[in-house]
């Protein structure tokens, strides 16, 4: 049963990952009409701080599937899960989701006596404003996200709300080639968090055997500054390479005097590839007629 739980907690994860990592791949952005549907597979592997400020990584190598879906009220594709209730190209209501993995503290010896911090999965709104979409070469997307955030249980799935975290973000892509066979992505961000959310992973309390005998009561607020780039590569109309890395700037945060918070500065990798095996022969456009 314990198997079972956490095979479904995986296939969520590839779900969260493939929406995650959809708009950094998004071929083809420039063209308006697209395939009704697309299915495709891929993997990826990342090399990222357990939580922002740790000072230890985790790397992790993970299949993800691809749907893509160009409904008429509901799109799934590129730019996440998202409810299309206009054909304006310059603002829409989309789906902001997160997923982290398991922390053991004996993984992390900051944490040591500090309970271990089981699957996180985050849901909420998020708005989108398009600022550049009708460009052949560019695209610029303004958002801002709020999500409610869940530990879950990995033996009986039951979760238990942490907390809300969000902010705003901007999203650009531009062609490096002319026969656009290489594209840029680049994602500028702000991480905020409540007060039981920064609690949650910064806040340590009396209770716990925590090697330093001080407490800390975590703050509402910033956690991070954020920036992320990749570079894509087109391999004809159905397969993908790519490639980036994030940095994560903590000196402002709001609990940066937390002892969990080891370095002011965050960073990690990623690469990948899509690999996208059907299209429907009946195309939609993206922002209406």
């Amino acid at each position: 049963m314990i198997n079972l739980m956490k095979i479904l907690l995986y296939l969520f994860s590839t779900i969260i990952t493939s929406q995650s990592i959809s708009a950094q791949i998004n071929q083809r952005f420039h063209e308006n009409s697209r395939p009704l549907f697309e299915i495709g597979l891929g993997a990826i592997n990342i090399d990222i701080p357990y939580y922002p400020g740790s000072k230890k990584n985790q790397n992790r190598t993970i299949p993800f599937i691809w749907p893509v879906y160009r409904g008429k009220y509901l799109r799934i594709d590129q730019e996440g899960t998202r409810a299309k209730l206009t054909d304006s190209r310059s603002i829409e209501l989309s789906f902001s989701l997160g997923f982290s993995f398991p922390i053991n503290s004996n993984d992390n010896p900051i944490r040591e006596g500090l309970k271990d911090i089981d699957y996180i999965g985050e849901i909420g709104p998020r708005i989108i404003f398009r600022l550049i979409s009708n460009s052949d070469i560019q695209k610029l997307n303004f958002n801002i996200s709020l999500r409610s955030a869940y530990e879950v249980n990995s033996t009986n799935l039951k979760s238990t709300q942490i907390g809300i975290t969000g902010g705003p973000s901007i999203s650009y892509w531009v062609y490096l080639t002319k026969s656009k066979s290489a594209s840029l992505f680049t994602s500028v961000s702000l991480l905020y968090g409540n007060n039981e959310y920064n609690t949650f992973f910064y806040g340590i309390s009396g209770n716990n055997s925590f090697p330093s005998s001080s407490s800390y009561k975590a703050n509402s607020g910033e956690i991070s500054r954020r920036i992320f780039s990749r570079i894509a590569f087109n391999i004809g109309d159905t397969l993908q390479l790519f490639f980036g890395g994030f940095y994560a700037d903590l000196r402002h945060s709001k609990n940066i005097k937390s002892p969990l918070i080891e370095e002011n500065n965050n960073s990690g990798i990623a690469l990948g590839f899509l690999w996208s095996f059907y299209q429907s022969d009946k195309k939609v456009n993206i922002y209406g007629n």
